[in-house]
């Protein structure tokens, strides 16, 4: 069974003139409900979890973007070509240091 919640697209008209039944449907989290108004998504009916969950993904995403603008002003001076240099030796030593314990890990 499909844990997805389908959505359904309906004319405001037909929003309005339904909404009792729609709001229902929603908190039963049977539908979700996009609302256009001609041929223009304008607005959504969705469950308080969906709206919960979309609310926590939008502060992780802000948390995520003040990290790496913080993680970026550390590197302001430094050209992209000098960075990627930086990140590939970086990324060579990590590597080396986890052969390394591999193999003290084998002749125990």
């Amino acid at each position: 069974m499909s844990t997805i919640t389908p959505t359904e697209s309906l004319k405001f008209t037909e929003t309005r003139s339904r909404l009792s039944s729609l709001v229902d449907s929603v908190f039963q989290r049977k539908t979700r409900i996009r609302v256009y108004k001609g041929n223009t998504p304008v607005a959504a009916i969705v469950s308080i979890a969906d709206l919960e969950r979309l609310e926590r993904l939008d502060r992780e995403r802000e948390e995520a973007f003040a990290r790496m603008a913080k993680f970026s002003e550390a590197f302001r001076d430094v050209s992209p070509e000098e960075l990627e240099m930086r990140v590939d030796e970086a990324v060579a030593q990590v590597r080396a240091e986890m052969d390394a314990e591999r193999l003290a890990g084998l002749h125990r």
